[in-house]
């Protein structure tokens, strides 16, 4: 695990419940027990994101990086974002550099942990 990937996952800035956050939706790893919830607040047009919950190194770090990566667009660029983050999960391949860094987990029982937080957004803007 890269040192990258560990400060992420300690970076506390987009873990907690904001007042007037509506919950997207929640998940959870039935395999390692880990739980996310991902929580949003809109300001005029701009949308800004939170999570909560229990989980290992490499969720958590996740996790950040959808909230640092995604907070402050609007549901069209996150949509796009999205979108791209999705060909990376299930298929390996990016650009993205922040994303790069979970590579070495493509494929291995631990990419449940990565890709949960972005399943979460992913089911929220298939129901739009």
């Amino acid at each position: 695990m890269t040192e990258q990937i560990r400060q992420w996952a300690y970076n506390s800035q987009f873990s907690h419940i904001p007042k007037n956050a509506n919950l997207l939706g929640s998940m959870s790893n039935r395999l390692c027990s880990d739980t996310c919830s991902l929580f949003m607040v809109e300001q005029e047009g701009r949308i800004y994101f939170s999570w909560w919950g229990e989980g290992c190194t490499l969720m958590s770090a996740s996790a950040y990086i959808l909230c640092m990566t995604l907070s402050g667009y609007s549901w069209k660029d996150i949509t796009c974002v999205v979108d791209k983050t999705m060909l990376f999960l299930h298929t390996g391949d990016t650009d993205n550099t922040l994303l790069f860094e979970f590579l070495p987990f493509y494929g291995r029982n631990r990419w449940a942990c990565v890709s949960m937080v972005w399943q979460v957004i992913k089911e929220f803007l298939s129901g739009q």
